[in-house]
């Protein structure tokens, strides 16, 4: 849904194509906050540690996969960033609010129960840990 909302609204855009990568550019530099950046998210329907991204750049659509197992760790049944953290050897079953960016996943704790457990994968500014969308429009991770 989120994806056709975001077709709909570029084939709908009568900017000039300067106009339309300048406010691209705004958005980008203002702040990387990808869902008012343009971009649909979803999980990889073959694996649920992958994310894929659709994001506007200038007049095209780009499309991009980024395993979570770069940047997420699972500590005693709670989700964190951490480089190579390998989330998928401990959680499953991620669900991704395409919407927040929230990620939910079912965890395993130090006493081997499964948890739920959610983080939100957007950064909020440019210091922030979490998923950022790159000039090239291609989603990635960054953990300070």
């Amino acid at each position: 849904m989120q994806l056709l909302f975001t077709r709909t609204i570029l084939s709908s855009l009568t900017l000039s194509s300067l106009g339309f990568c300048s406010t691209l550019s705004r958005v980008r530099q203002s702040s990387l906050n990808l869902p008012n950046s343009l971009c649909a998210f979803n999980l990889d329907s073959s694996d649920d540690h992958v994310i894929n991204g659709q994001c506007a750049t200038g007049f095209a659509i780009v499309s991009s996969k980024f395993s979570l197992d770069v940047c997420l760790a699972n500590i005693n049944g709670q989700l964190r960033f951490l480089p190579y953290g390998i989330l998928s050897a401990s959680c499953n079953e991620c669900a991704l609010d395409g919407d927040t960016l929230d990620l939910t996943c079912s965890c395993k704790n130090d006493n081997g129960n499964s948890v739920d457990s959610t983080i939100n994968l957007n950064t909020a500014g440019p210091e922030d840990n979490g998923v950022f969308l790159r000039d090239d429009g291609r989603i990635a991770c960054r953990i300070y």
